[in-house]
């Protein structure tokens, strides 16, 4: 019989779910139940529950600082753990498994403990019984598993039992967390207003303010994100700027000259004057205001990869109008662009490069599918989608423009075994012509 037993309780898993039994444990608990065994080990974890109005800190002090056998879910042993407790002011603030900290489950927030914790995102948490540690965690779902137990065997019903403590016993953290938020909140407000009264410009004579510290990460062109720094002079002489913690809420700032999203240079229309003007103005004063002009670099290569994304499709064919003339501000020769999708689908595309830059192009077709139906089945290839047309429109004023350009047809799909390959793709064609451009 015990030899039959114990093959019984090898079949547990080693992992034992609160909201759900394995098919194992079921057959198991059915065969136990049937030779008339477990029922008492299954009574006496009823009977083992948790007061709900006692913390598990005053649960936690009655055990003693050593090492305790350890028991999977299915009740093997699995060596032993030492337990080291931790006490500020006759409370168990923390405890220690096998050298892992556990912390209150509401650490520094109320006195009252519901369990212990690791810290992390797969935290285990552990609970004490009168004869018994039980550590569990939760998964996504929700679900909480047995991980071990320390001292004794742990039952499934007893891992119920805690988590309906657990439950249950959340209304004595109630006037704790409600005390501690509010206590945060009052905190927050204080510092707020501390740093406030040092930081902002709000209630105080201000003199003068400037834009500075321009600048941007890497080369400041389009999708290049910039930044700055507002500086307010008060009349006393002393400085507050947005760098060392200032409000930008104090200002009202805005662009001209481009397109300006979060501080970066979108492509829908040319920069004027080569340059965005940054304009800030004192919320508190309106006639406090400043501007500082953040100067375009164009020096970098620019890519527009126009190619088809999708399985056998075309792509578009484009058209690109050219300018050259100098740089706004710094006399540097610079090539504006304008690219055209003729297919009417994308917006126009304003850009500009350093004339000794280069623009990268690609209209590439797509691949074909290996049927014509892109599924698993069998059939011939699809064919692959041609190459976009490019065609260059030069400006009389064009002297140099470099640009690099691939327009292949997209490879046909192989076909099943018995059946054609799809045709490849004819590839696009290329051409420049010169007359003069409007924009």
């Amino acid at each position: 019989m015990k030899s039959k037993i114990v093959s019984i309780l090898i079949l547990l898993t080693l992992s034992v779910g609160v909201n759900a039994q394995t098919l194992q444990e079921r057959m198991a608990a059915k065969l136990l139940k049937k030779m008339g065994v477990g029922s008492k080990a299954e009574a006496e974890a009823k009977a083992n529950q948790l007061d709900p109005n006692v913390s598990q800190s005053i649960m936690a002090a009655k055990w003693e600082d050593k090492e305790y056998t350890i028991y999977s879910p299915g009740g093997v042993e699995k060596g032993t753990e030492k337990l080291k407790i931790s006490k500020e002011a006759d409370k168990v603030t923390s405890i220690s498994l096998g050298g892992v900290k556990y912390l209150a489950d509401e650490d520094g927030k109320s006195d009252f403990v519901r369990y212990y914790k690791t810290t992390g995102s797969n935290y285990y948490k552990a609970a004490f019984m009168e004869n018994k540690i039980i550590v569990f965690t939760r998964n996504l779902s929700g679900q909480y598993f047995a991980k071990y137990s320390l001292n004794k065997k742990s039952h499934y019903q007893e891992l119920k039992n805690m988590i309906a403590y657990i439950d249950s016993s959340k209304v004595n953290q109630e006037a704790d967390l409600a005390l501690y938020a509010k206590n945060k909140k009052a905190n927050a407000d204080k510092a707020f207003a501390a740093k406030k009264a040092k930081l902002s410009i709000e209630g105080k004579k201000v003199t003068k303010i400037e834009v500075t510290d321009i600048k941007a990460q890497y080369g400041f062109g389009y999708y290049r994100p910039f930044s700055f720094q507002v500086k307010a002079t008060l009349a006393n002489g002393k400085t507050i700027s947005t760098g060392d913690g200032g409000f930008w809420s104090d200002y009202t700032v805005t662009y001209s000259n481009g397109d300006i999203k979060s501080k970066t240079i979108q492509d829908t229309k040319f920069i004027s004057g080569d340059k965005i003007v940054i304009s800030v103005k004192s919320k508190f004063d309106g006639s406090i205001k400043a501007t500082g002009d953040a100067v375009m670099n164009y020096g970098e290569t620019l890519t527009l990869n126009n190619s088809s994304n999708n399985w056998g499709e075309s792509a578009f064919n484009y058209r690109l109008e050219v300018k050259q003339r100098a740089h706004a501000v710094t006399g540097k020769q610079i090539i504006m662009i304008k690219s055209i999708d003729l297919s009417g689908y994308a917006k126009p595309k304003y850009m500009i490069i350093d004339a000794d830059q280069s623009l990268n192009i690609y209209t590439n077709g797509h691949s074909g599918c290996e049927t014509v139906s892109c599924t698993h089945g069998t059939g011939s290839g699809e064919n692959g989608g041609n190459g976009g047309n490019i065609t260059v429109i030069k400006d009389p004023s064009v002297t140099s423009f470099n640009i690099n350009y691939t327009m292949d047809g997209g490879t046909g799909g192989a076909g099943t075994y018995g059946y054609n390959r799809g045709r490849d793709g004819r590839d696009g064609t290329y051409k420049e012509e010169v007359r003069k451009v409007n924009f």
